[in-house]
């Protein structure tokens, strides 16, 4: 029967491996959400700057086929060399 005196290696476990869970756990808790909260936000940026490019893609393809036409046709007159 052995006394109930604590092995080095539970004492190992209470005193290193406990805290460092747990500071691992927290880290998670707090790293974890701000990762996604920050390949959210590119995300956004990524996809508002892909629907404004679309926009304007469209507003100016829009302008070109609805602006009216005018065609000029400029008469050049050559100077006729007569010998």
């Amino acid at each position: 029967n052995m006394p109930l005196v604590e092995t080095g290696r539970s004492k190992f476990v209470k005193k290193v491996m406990i805290p460092f869970l747990l500071g691992l756990k927290f880290k998670t808790a707090v790293l974890v959400p701000l990762a996604l909260a920050l390949i959210a936000l590119k995300t956004w940026k990524a996809m508002t700057l892909g629907l404004l490019s679309l926009v304007l893609t469209g507003a100016m393809l829009i302008f070109k086929f609805t602006k009216p036409k005018i065609v000029n046709y400029e008469v050049v007159h050559y100077p006729h060399h007569h010998d």
